[in-house]
């Protein structure tokens, strides 16, 4: 996910690049919410309601979360917060699986940037594994899952080394990523 905080609006997003989406925030982590991601929704003049990447010919769908997400901590810090604790509950979940390796990190921030990397990750596995995805592999299209994260206060992109071209590399590349932790 991306922050809309930190991002252009979709609406000039769309204007300069059109084959780029930012669906909002980590509020809005859904299944739905990733497959319109993924789907890439958009109207333009040329493609009108195209929503699946062979037609549009996408090349790279790109998983994005940030440091310091509110989501993030809230979900490791365990606070309730009412509705959005059912959006939470993927992040939640992850922090669950991966309680050894988070606590052999040295501080609560490594934890909580670690958690952000371990989230984006498994945001990106499964988007590789929806149908959207699966059938432009298996008709054969080029198309690549990454990975990335930024600091909002130096605003640099971090390649998480999660670049999925297929089923195989996706779960490779997820079980390598955020399976050890090494190369953070």
């Amino acid at each position: 996910t991306a922050d809309s905080r930190a991002w252009p609006t979709d609406e000039e997003l769309v204007r300069e690049l059109p084959a780029i989406k930012v669906y909002g925030n980590i509020k809005q982590q859904r299944l739905r919410a990733i497959l319109a991601g993924v789907e890439l929704q958009l109207r333009t003049s040329k493609h009108e309601d195209v929503s699946l990447p062979s037609k549009l010919d996408i090349e790279h769908v790109i998983v994005c979360g940030h440091y310091g997400c509110g989501g993030v901590m809230a979900a490791y810090e365990q606070r309730p917060l009412g509705l959005v604790d059912n959006w939470l509950l993927p992040i939640r979940d992850t922090a669950r699986a991966y309680a050894s390796q988070l606590a052999q990190l040295p501080s609560d921030q490594d934890r909580v940037d670690r958690l952000c990397e371990l989230n984006v990750l498994a945001q990106a596995r499964r988007v590789c594994r929806t149908t959207i995805v699966q059938q432009a592999w298996e008709k054969g299209r080029s198309l690549a899952v990454h990975a990335w994260v930024y600091r909002l206060n130096d605003g640099l992109l971090r390649d998480l080394g999660f670049c999925a071209t297929d089923i195989v590399t996706a779960d490779a590349d997820f079980e390598r990523t955020a399976g050890t932790g090494a190369g953070r």
